[in-house]
C-alpha cells in the first residue's frame, strides 16, 4: 500500500486542514454517518431508519399560481393591472377576479350630477309674498303697516264726556259740581219743635265713649285722656292678658290743678297684678294711666263726665 498516508493524532485531538477520501462505497442501510459541522469540524452521527428512502427524501413542483427556482418558490404574477385612484365623482364600477383571487381588471364609471335646485332671484322672492289688511310690500321687498289707529284732539276727547245731576264740564275739561248742600245756623231756641240747646249739647258729650289700647307693654302708657271741663270722672275699665282678667271703675275729681281718684274692682280671674291703673291731670285734659310689668296687655275703658 505504497499511496496510504497515516494521520497520526496526539491527544483527544487534531486538526486537519485537508481531508479527502476515494474509492469509498456507498451505502443505504449503515445508520452512523460521517459529519463534518460549519466549523469543519469532523464527527459522526447517528441517523434514524428511514434516512435514505422516499419518506426523507422527497421532490417537489410549482402548483398553478406558482414558479419553482431549485429550492425556492415565487408567486407567479398573473395580474398587470395597475392601481385605480378615482377622484371627484368617478367611482370604480367593476372588479374582475382571476382563479386565485387577484384583481385582473377594474372598471370606473364617472357619475352626472344635474343641479335641479333652483335658487329664486330676490324679485321672485318677494312676488310669492302679498301684504295683508293694511300691510304693503314695495318693490324693494320693504314691509309697511298703515296706522289706522285714529287720535282724538282734546275737545273731540271731551265731547264725549257729559255732566251728571249737579256736575258740569266746561270746554277746557274742567269738571264742576253744584253744592246742594243747605247749611242752617240755629241758636237757642232758634227750632220751635226740637230746641237743641247748650244744655242738651252737655248731656250728649256726657255719654260714654269707649276707648281701647289692647298693646300695653312694660312702662306707662296712657289709655284715654278727657277735657277737664268736667269735675268728675267716672272710668269704667276691663283689662285682660290671656286669662288674666279684672273689672271695675275708677273714680275721679279734680280742681283743674289736683286731681283725687279711688278704685273699685271684682276678684281677679287668673293675676291681673302685673297692671295697675292710675288718674293725673296734664294741659287741661284728664288721663288715665296704665303701668305694665310685663307685656300683652288690653285695656277697654268707658268715661262717664258730671
Amino acid at each position: 500500500m505504497p499511496n496510504w498516508k497515516k494521520v497520526i493524532v496526539s491527544g483527544s485531538a487534531a486538526e486537519i486542514t485537508t481531508l479527502k477520501t476515494t474509492g469509498l462505497t456507498g451505502q443505504s442501510t449503515e445508520n452512523t454517518s460521517l459529519m463534518i459541522n460549519s466549523s469543519g469540524v469532523v464527527g459522526t452521527r447517528e441517523l434514524g431508519s428511514n434516512a435514505f428512502n422516499s419518506n426523507t427524501i422527497r421532490s417537489y413542483t410549482a402548483g398553478g399560481g406558482l414558479t419553482l427556482t431549485g429550492t425556492v418558490f415565487s408567486h407567479t404574477d398573473t395580474s398587470a393591472r395597475s392601481s385605480e385612484n378615482g377622484s371627484g365623482r368617478t367611482y370604480i364600477q367593476d372588479i374582475t377576479l382571476d382563479t386565485y383571487g387577484h384583481v385582473t381588471g377594474i372598471t370606473t364609471s364617472a357619475e352626472t350630477v344635474v343641479n335641479t335646485d333652483t335658487q329664486l332671484s330676490d324679485a321672485q322672492v318677494r312676488s310669492k309674498h302679498t301684504g295683508g289688511t293694511n300691510v304693503s310690500i314695495n318693490s324693494s321687498g320693504v314691509i309697511s303697516s298703515t296706522d289706522t289707529n285714529t287720535q282724538l284732539n282734546s275737545t273731540q276727547v271731551r265731547s264725549n264726556f257729559t255732566g251728571g245731576t249737579n256736575v258740569s264740564i266746561n270746554s277746557s275739561g274742567v269738571i264742576t259740581s253744584t253744592d246742594t248742600n243747605t247749611t242752617y245756623s240755629v241758636g237757642d231756641g232758634g227750632l220751635t219743635q226740637k230746641n237743641f240747646t247748650t244744655a242738651l249739647k252737655a248731656k250728649l258729650d256726657a255719654i260714654p265713649t269707649l276707648t281701647s289700647n289692647t298693646d300695653v307693654d312694660t312702662g306707662i302708657e296712657t289709655v284715654m285722656s278727657v277735657d277737664d271741663a268736667s269735675i268728675g270722672v267716672f272710668f269704667d275699665y276691663v283689662v285682660s292678658n290671656g286669662t288674666n282678667l279684672r273689672a271695675g271703675t275708677i273714680t275721679s275729681v279734680h280742681d283743674g290743678t289736683n286731681v283725687e281718684y279711688a278704685e273699685t274692682s271684682t276678684a281677679d280671674l287668673g293675676d291681673t297684678n302685673d297692671l295697675t291703673l292710675s288718674v293725673d291731670i296734664s294741659a287741661g285734659n284728664v288721663r288715665l294711666r296704665a303701668t305694665a310689668k310685663s307685656n300683652n296687655w288690653s285695656v277697654k275703658v268707658l268715661a262717664r263726665l258730671i
